[in-house]
């Protein structure tokens, strides 16, 4: 049987998300943890607290938050590829 192969492959071996994107809570995860960051640190960082960070970080979120804004703010902070989230950093 064949195994899928999903066009983020080139950044990791995330599950499927939603709309044709990975999954955001491992994406989130594995570029947290590749900054070298805490949930502690992240939270700080973010401005935000570390259940919020659980939260984003949950095998359940597949595509929260879902503002466009906080995706991009989100890439440039923690140096996600901003295509694995569906955003664009063009012009900010």
């Amino acid at each position: 049987m064949a195994k899928n192969h999903y066009w983020w492959y080139a950044y990791g071996y995330f599950e499927v998300g939603k709309d044709n994107l990975p999954h955001f809570g491992q994406v989130f995860a594995h570029y947290r943890k590749l900054s070298g960051w805490s949930k502690a640190q992240a939270a700080l960082a973010l401005k935000c607290t570390e259940r919020y960070i659980e939260m984003l970080e949950s095998d359940q979120n597949t595509n929260m938050p879902k503002s466009n804004p906080r995706r991009a703010a989100l890439a440039k902070i923690l140096k996600i590829p901003p295509i694995l989230l569906g955003v664009s950093l063009v012009g900010q």
